[in-house]
């Protein structure tokens, strides 16, 4: 039987005893990497502060509209490049003083509205220069004391409720 939570909480428990004690939660869940995540809409702080590196490549995240926090200072570095991150609005602290360096190139970011420190003081250094930042109203130190330097010149910038000096990098208005 594949586990199946209904919310953010059971998820959260599940994922709490998967950091804590593998062997309990493969007994109790199964294979984390087989669960299925359609019905939860909130991921918030689901593996802040862990050890977590496992395979959740395959999880459904169409339903997700909060991840913010989601990988604050974790070690995670997994492949999420296939996620669905097409409805979700707040990723805001989401890589924050995290291990993570994967590829994110292909996410769906229409919706976002807050990025507000999502990847400060991280490792992050991808390519998310396609990104659609056009809803986004908050990216306030995205960037701050992190290794990313990419081009993201060609953003949409146009309704920040800051100035764009604000998101931790110095940027090069359409590469002049």
């Amino acid at each position: 039987m594949i586990f199946q939570p209904k919310n953010r909480d059971e998820l959260k428990e599940a994922v709490d005893l998967w950091c804590n004690d593998e062997e309990k939660a493969f007994t109790k869940y199964r294979n984390i990497s087989k669960w299925d995540t359609s019905k939860v809409t909130d991921m918030s702080h689901m593996f802040s502060n862990s050890q977590f590196n496992g395979d959740i490549s395959k999880w459904n995240t169409s339903n997700v509209t909060d991840m913010s926090y989601m990988f604050y200072w974790s070690k995670f570095n997994g492949d999420i490049s296939k996620w669905n991150t097409f409805n979700v609005i707040n990723m805001s602290h989401m890589f924050s003083y995290s291990q993570f360096n994967g590829n994110i190139s292909k996410w769906d970011t229409c919706l976002v509205t807050d990025m507000r420190s999502m990847f400060s003081d991280s490792k992050f250094n991808g390519d998310i220069s396609n990104w659609d930042t056009s809803s986004v109203t908050d990216m306030s130190d995205m960037f701050f004391s992190s290794e990313f330097n990419g081009n993201i010149s060609y953003w949409d910038f146009s309704n920040l409720s800051h100035d764009i000096n604000d998101i931790g990098i110095k940027i090069v208005k359409n590469g002049l």
